[in-house]
Protein backbone atom coordinates (compact mmCIF):
# COMPACT_ATOMS: atom_id res chain seq x y z
CA UNK A 1 0.00 0.00 0.00
CA UNK A 2 1.52 4.12 -0.65
CA UNK A 3 1.94 6.11 1.88
CA UNK A 4 0.42 9.04 1.88
CA UNK A 5 1.87 12.07 2.71
CA UNK A 6 1.13 13.62 6.13
CA UNK A 7 0.59 17.15 6.91
CA UNK A 8 0.46 19.24 10.18
CA UNK A 9 2.69 19.23 13.43
CA UNK A 10 3.98 15.53 13.13
CA UNK A 11 5.79 15.60 16.37
CA UNK A 12 2.09 15.55 17.76
CA UNK A 13 2.28 12.30 16.94
CA UNK A 14 3.42 9.04 18.58
CA UNK A 15 5.73 6.66 15.66
CA UNK A 16 3.31 4.09 15.91
CA UNK A 17 0.08 6.29 15.26
CA UNK A 18 2.48 7.83 12.10
CA UNK A 19 3.37 5.16 10.66
CA UNK A 20 -0.63 3.65 10.91
CA UNK A 21 -2.17 7.00 9.18
CA UNK A 22 0.87 6.76 6.30
CA UNK A 23 -0.53 3.28 6.10
CA UNK A 24 -4.21 4.55 5.77
CA UNK A 25 -5.07 2.58 8.43
CA UNK A 26 -7.43 4.14 10.89
CA UNK A 27 -8.28 1.72 13.26
CA UNK A 28 -6.86 2.41 16.39
CA UNK A 29 -8.28 0.39 19.11
CA UNK A 30 -6.88 -0.19 22.21
CA UNK A 31 -3.76 2.10 21.42
CA UNK A 32 -3.47 4.25 25.13
CA UNK A 33 -4.18 6.87 22.60
CA UNK A 34 -3.97 10.39 24.57
CA UNK A 35 -5.98 14.02 24.07
CA UNK A 36 -2.62 14.82 21.94
CA UNK A 37 -2.46 12.31 20.39
CA UNK A 38 -6.20 12.63 19.30
CA UNK A 39 -4.82 16.60 18.62
CA UNK A 40 -2.45 14.82 16.43
CA UNK A 41 -4.81 12.70 14.37
CA UNK A 42 -6.93 15.68 13.44
CA UNK A 43 -4.30 18.00 13.02
CA UNK A 44 -2.35 15.72 10.63
CA UNK A 45 -5.42 14.30 8.51
CA UNK A 46 -6.85 17.61 8.33
CA UNK A 47 -9.91 17.38 5.78
CA UNK A 48 -8.85 14.38 4.49
CA UNK A 49 -11.76 12.11 4.16
CA UNK A 50 -11.26 9.26 6.06
CA UNK A 51 -13.86 6.28 5.38
CA UNK A 52 -13.68 5.20 8.70
CA UNK A 53 -11.78 5.77 11.89
CA UNK A 54 -12.24 3.41 15.32
CA UNK A 55 -11.02 4.33 18.29
CA UNK A 56 -12.28 1.40 20.61
CA UNK A 57 -10.48 0.86 24.04
CA UNK A 58 -8.84 4.00 24.22
CA UNK A 59 -10.11 6.36 27.56
CA UNK A 60 -10.74 9.24 25.48
CA UNK A 61 -13.40 11.15 27.57
CA UNK A 62 -15.76 13.67 26.27
CA UNK A 63 -13.42 16.71 25.31
CA UNK A 64 -11.42 14.98 22.64
CA UNK A 65 -14.10 13.28 21.63
CA UNK A 66 -15.47 16.26 20.16
CA UNK A 67 -12.47 17.08 18.92
CA UNK A 68 -13.15 14.27 16.86
CA UNK A 69 -15.72 15.95 14.50
CA UNK A 70 -13.38 18.13 13.11
CA UNK A 71 -12.64 14.92 11.42
CA UNK A 72 -14.35 14.51 7.97
CA UNK A 73 -15.29 10.93 8.10
CA UNK A 74 -19.00 9.46 8.20
CA UNK A 75 -18.02 6.21 10.57
CA UNK A 76 -16.83 6.53 13.89
CA UNK A 77 -15.52 3.82 16.23
CA UNK A 78 -16.14 4.87 19.81
CA UNK A 79 -16.80 1.68 21.97
CA UNK A 80 -15.70 1.96 25.43
CA UNK A 81 -14.42 4.86 25.26
CA UNK A 82 -15.56 6.94 28.45
CA UNK A 83 -18.28 9.04 26.78
CA UNK A 84 -20.63 10.65 28.43
CA UNK A 85 -24.74 11.23 27.63
CA UNK A 86 -23.53 14.59 26.86
CA UNK A 87 -21.23 14.40 24.37
CA UNK A 88 -23.08 11.24 22.80
CA UNK A 89 -25.54 13.98 22.29
CA UNK A 90 -23.60 16.17 20.82
CA UNK A 91 -22.25 13.86 18.33
CA UNK A 92 -25.93 12.72 17.04
CA UNK A 93 -27.44 15.83 16.46
CA UNK A 94 -24.27 16.83 14.00
CA UNK A 95 -26.19 14.72 11.79
CA UNK A 96 -22.51 13.95 10.21
CA UNK A 97 -22.38 10.31 11.25
CA UNK A 98 -23.69 7.50 8.99
CA UNK A 99 -22.79 4.77 11.41
CA UNK A 100 -22.06 5.50 15.26
CA UNK A 101 -20.17 2.54 17.36
CA UNK A 102 -21.05 3.22 21.38
CA UNK A 103 -20.95 0.24 22.92
CA UNK A 104 -19.45 0.06 26.37
CA UNK A 105 -19.97 3.50 26.95
CA UNK A 106 -22.49 4.49 30.35
CA UNK A 107 -24.78 6.00 28.22
CA UNK A 108 -28.52 6.48 29.09
CA UNK A 109 -31.75 8.11 27.65
CA UNK A 110 -30.39 11.12 28.02
CA UNK A 111 -28.34 10.63 25.38
CA UNK A 112 -31.24 10.94 23.00
CA UNK A 113 -33.81 13.34 24.56
CA UNK A 114 -34.29 16.44 22.82
CA UNK A 115 -33.08 15.72 19.99
CA UNK A 116 -34.72 17.09 16.40
CA UNK A 117 -34.68 12.53 15.21
CA UNK A 118 -36.75 13.07 12.78
CA UNK A 119 -34.13 15.71 10.96
CA UNK A 120 -31.03 13.07 11.95
CA UNK A 121 -31.21 11.59 8.27
CA UNK A 122 -27.50 10.83 8.20
CA UNK A 123 -27.83 7.59 10.63
CA UNK A 124 -27.96 4.14 9.40
CA UNK A 125 -26.39 2.00 11.95
CA UNK A 126 -25.66 2.08 15.88
CA UNK A 127 -23.98 0.15 18.24
CA UNK A 128 -25.22 0.66 21.78
CA UNK A 129 -24.99 -2.28 23.12
CA UNK A 130 -24.00 -2.68 26.90
CA UNK A 131 -24.80 0.44 27.57
CA UNK A 132 -27.70 1.77 30.43
CA UNK A 133 -31.08 2.76 28.01
CA UNK A 134 -34.07 1.74 28.29
CA UNK A 135 -37.40 1.60 26.21
CA UNK A 136 -37.45 5.55 26.16
CA UNK A 137 -34.24 5.07 23.95
CA UNK A 138 -36.29 2.52 21.71
CA UNK A 139 -39.19 5.04 21.47
CA UNK A 140 -36.24 7.62 19.93
CA UNK A 141 -34.83 5.17 17.82
CA UNK A 142 -38.14 4.54 15.95
CA UNK A 143 -38.30 8.28 14.87
CA UNK A 144 -34.55 7.85 13.35
CA UNK A 145 -35.61 8.35 9.30
CA UNK A 146 -33.09 5.98 7.72
CA UNK A 147 -31.77 3.72 10.47
CA UNK A 148 -30.81 0.52 9.22
CA UNK A 149 -28.92 -1.38 11.48
CA UNK A 150 -28.90 -1.71 15.24
CA UNK A 151 -27.44 -3.49 18.15
CA UNK A 152 -28.42 -3.25 21.24
CA UNK A 153 -27.16 -6.21 23.16
CA UNK A 154 -27.05 -7.26 26.97
CA UNK A 155 -29.25 -4.32 27.58
CA UNK A 156 -31.11 -5.48 30.56
CA UNK A 157 -34.09 -2.76 31.00
CA UNK A 158 -35.54 -3.22 27.42
CA UNK A 159 -38.87 -4.80 27.49
CA UNK A 160 -40.28 -7.41 24.85
CA UNK A 161 -42.83 -4.84 23.58
CA UNK A 162 -40.72 -1.76 22.84
CA UNK A 163 -37.94 -3.67 20.89
CA UNK A 164 -41.20 -5.55 18.98
CA UNK A 165 -41.86 -1.97 18.25
CA UNK A 166 -38.67 -0.92 17.36
CA UNK A 167 -38.74 -3.58 14.91
CA UNK A 168 -42.01 -2.70 12.99
CA UNK A 169 -39.75 0.35 11.76
CA UNK A 170 -39.83 -0.24 8.04
CA UNK A 171 -35.75 1.24 7.51
CA UNK A 172 -34.74 -1.41 9.93
CA UNK A 173 -33.32 -4.44 8.61
CA UNK A 174 -31.51 -5.93 11.33
CA UNK A 175 -31.87 -5.82 15.73
CA UNK A 176 -29.50 -7.38 17.58
CA UNK A 177 -30.48 -8.03 21.11
CA UNK A 178 -28.19 -10.81 22.52
CA UNK A 179 -28.40 -10.84 26.19
CA UNK A 180 -31.12 -8.68 27.02
CA UNK A 181 -33.98 -9.99 29.10
CA UNK A 182 -36.77 -11.16 26.08
CA UNK A 183 -39.11 -13.39 26.46
CA UNK A 184 -39.32 -16.41 23.97
CA UNK A 185 -41.53 -15.07 22.28
CA UNK A 186 -39.88 -11.92 21.46
CA UNK A 187 -36.44 -13.90 20.38
CA UNK A 188 -38.63 -15.89 18.33
CA UNK A 189 -40.08 -12.75 16.11
CA UNK A 190 -36.55 -11.03 16.29
CA UNK A 191 -35.04 -14.21 14.81
CA UNK A 192 -37.57 -14.29 11.94
CA UNK A 193 -36.96 -10.53 11.74
CA UNK A 194 -33.19 -10.81 10.92
CA UNK A 195 -33.94 -13.75 8.67
CA UNK A 196 -36.46 -12.39 6.46
CA UNK A 197 -34.66 -9.20 5.95
CA UNK A 198 -31.06 -10.84 5.56
CA UNK A 199 -31.06 -10.14 1.63
CA UNK A 200 -31.82 -6.24 2.80
CA UNK A 201 -29.23 -6.16 5.11
CA UNK A 202 -26.83 -8.02 2.86
CA UNK A 203 -27.39 -5.71 0.56
CA UNK A 204 -27.02 -2.15 2.33
CA UNK A 205 -23.76 -3.29 3.96
CA UNK A 206 -22.80 -4.36 0.37
CA UNK A 207 -23.43 -0.43 -1.05
CA UNK A 208 -22.21 0.85 2.35
CA UNK A 209 -18.57 -1.41 1.74
CA UNK A 210 -17.31 -0.07 5.33
CA UNK A 211 -18.72 -0.77 8.17
CA UNK A 212 -17.48 0.08 12.78
CA UNK A 213 -20.31 -1.77 13.26
CA UNK A 214 -21.21 -5.12 11.70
Amino acid sequence: MNKIKLKGDLTMLRQDIKQKLQNENYFLQDEDISSQDLEGIVETLGDKEVPSIDLASNYIGDVAALTLMQLSTRNLGLAKTNLTDETVHQLLACNKYSSLNLRGNKITDSAFSELDVESLTSITQLDLSYTYISDATLNFLVKFPNLKIVLLNFNQSLSSNAVIKLAGKLSLCYIESFGCQLNDKTREIMGRFNVSNKDRTTKFLKKKSISCLY
